[in-house]
């Protein structure tokens, strides 16, 4: 199989370059890999960054170019034990041993002991949650603008045509990581929430088109037996969980603005906020869910589980009438995928979205050839890349049907089901993964793949079109030094008194001016005064 870099040396041009032939379309002469040469050079210095050329490096490599890897695990799968992973690896002749792969929840925290025990490897791939500025303060990973002007083509067009350069900066203005992408569209919230639709036929419901709508349709969830089994208590109206899929998420349904939930701020009527120094975070969050919990309507267990337990329990009984996730696969059983659709925003434009996510990918100082990985890297940020990633090998993971639609193949020989397929045999999952998500090329047949199809036509054709995209937020060194003396101690303070006001152990009204008080006192203020800054550049820009 021809697999082999085409160069763009202007890339001003927006183009789509393709290392691999589709597979099973291709002559006996072109399955043969063609030799190439790594022929890197050191770039020029006096390009303008935007006229840079790139470098050619074709695959597969004369000879094997070994690295070492770290990695985020797809559910409880290995991503070296995918097919699309040895696959790449093979038709590239380009070895990365995966040195160490770990679950999610555990991710960030294996991975930052190895890092800092200084024995490490030569690139991370779906590093979670690492804190990108400071490895890159520390020296432990390199910045990589340099290497993907010169030897990432695709991601290089792409970043130039929607001028996302400085959405990858860290403080320092260097970028770190290769991002994850969304192809056209802006990406929403990674966990909108979703409701029972069945369960609202039954008694009788529309979906709700406000808050008060909401809880008066998740109370009747509670009060009336909504799955129609017989018994009327053994329904969980609305579930989170603590480590994922938090509470903070549902800010994005306030109703008086935009929010930016993972920093508590907010735009209302104009007017950048910090929610929780404002009298609508008590009255329209906290009271919200204070009221919920105290009905009955919220889980029980919803600031105590993770969300792999909050995923046991739902896929064991049909028990959930709302929960956030990015699909419902992920929560209920296959059967009742499609009696969830998603909680639509409560009027156009006001579901707060963002477009891609960084951290991708980073690599290490200690790997002697950065411009190989960074290359072998950018196929991903084609259509054929990011369908080995998303969807693994055609004809052996998935096939394109006749109306061009595409079926998972699933006869045993990778999996009985299709998420089991695509998790055990495929790259990207559940964690940012270097690539670029195209808006579906071929759309999954939803005869073969309900849960998928339906996910699809829930989020993509329906849900995401009715957002608004957020500003990104970039912050200067002196900025992030702030953030990183106060955020996770003050966030951490809000996450705790809110658990404790929402389940019953403190009274909101007595406590909430002490709560506003010692935020204070944590340095809140000079904490929004960073987030105020940066968004204020954003928006001028």
């Amino acid at each position: 199989m021809k697999f082999k870099r085409l160069l763009a040396l202007g890339l001003a041009v927006l183009v789509s370059v393709s290392i691999l032939s589709a597979c099973g379309n291709n002559t006996e002469e072109e399955d043969t890999p063609q030799q190439g040469e790594n022929e890197a050079e050191e770039p020029g210095g006096d390009e303008e960054p935007g006229e840079q050329e790139t470098t050619e490096i074709v695959f597969p490599l004369e000879e094997t170019v070994s690295f070492t890897g770290m990695a985020t695990m797809n559910q409880s799968y290995k991503l070296s034990e995918s097919l699309a992973w040895k696959t790449m690896n093979e038709r590239t002749n380009v070895d990365i041993e995966l040195v160490g792969e770990f679950q999610n929840a555990e991710s960030n925290e294996k991975m930052n002991l190895i890092l800092n025990g200084g024995d490490y490897p030569d690139m991370i791939i779906k590093p979670s949650s690492l804190d990108l500025y400071d490895l890159g303060q520390q020296g432990i990973i390199i910045p990589l603008e340099d290497l993907i002007r010169e030897y990432a083509p695709n991601l290089t067009a792409i970043l130039d045509e929607r001028d996302l350069w400085d959405s990858l900066r860290q403080a320092d203005g260097e970028i770190y990581a290769l991002p994850y992408l969304i192809g056209t569209s802006p990406y929403g919230g990674e966990a909108p929430l979703w409701i029972n639709k069945r369960w609202l036929d039954n008694l009788g419901l529309e979906e709700p088109t406000n808050l008060e709508e909401l809880y008066q349709v998740l109370k009747a969830f509670k009060e009336e037996d909504a799955n129609g089994n017989g018994d009327p208590d053994d329904e969980v109206p609305f579930t989170f969980a603590v480590d994922l899929f938090t509470p903070n998420r549902f800010l994005a349904y306030m109703e008086e603005g935009l929010f930016y939930y993972n920093i508590y701020c907010g735009v209302v009527d104009g007017e950048f906020i910090y929610y929780p120094l404002t009298d609508g975070f008590k009255d329209n969050y906290l009271g919200y869910l204070r009221k919920m919990y105290e009905e009955g309507i919220i889980d029980k267990n919803a600031f105590t589980q993770k969300y792999d337990q909050m995923s046991v329990n739902g896929k064991a009984a049909d028990i959930h009438g709302m929960f956030m996730r990015s699909a419902p696969g992920g929560q209920v059983a296959d059967a009742y995928v499609k009696d969830y659709v998603t909680v639509k925003p409560w009027s156009e434009g006001h579901l707060p979205m963002e477009e891609g996510t960084n951290g991708g990918m980073v690599i290490t100082d200690k790997c002697e050839h950065p411009e190989i990985l960074i290359a072998w890297a950018d196929y991903f940020y084609s259509e054929e890349g990011s369908l080995l990633a998303d969807l693994g090998v055609e004809g052996e993971t998935y096939k394109i049907n006749d109306d061009g639609t595409y079926s998972w193949i699933v006869d045993g020989t990778y999996g009985e089901s299709s998420q089991e397929v695509q998790d055990s045999q495929c790259m990207k999952g559940t964690t940012a993964f270097p690539m670029c998500f195209y808006d579906f090329r071929y759309e999954v047949s939803a005869e073969d793949d309900p849960s998928l199809a339906w996910t699809y036509d829930q989020t993509f054709l329906s849900l995401y079109k009715m957002g608004t995209v957020m500003p990104k937020l970039t912050y200067t060194e002196e900025e992030s030094d702030t953030i990183a003396q106060l955020q996770t101690q003050i966030h951490s303070y809000i996450e705790t008194y809110t658990a404790e006001v929402v389940t019953g152990q403190k009274d909101l009204e007595s406590t909430y001016s002490e709560f506003q008080d010692t935020l204070k006192k944590m340095e809140a203020e000079e904490l929004f005064a960073v987030y105020k800054a940066a968004y204020d550049r954003a928006v001028a820009e």
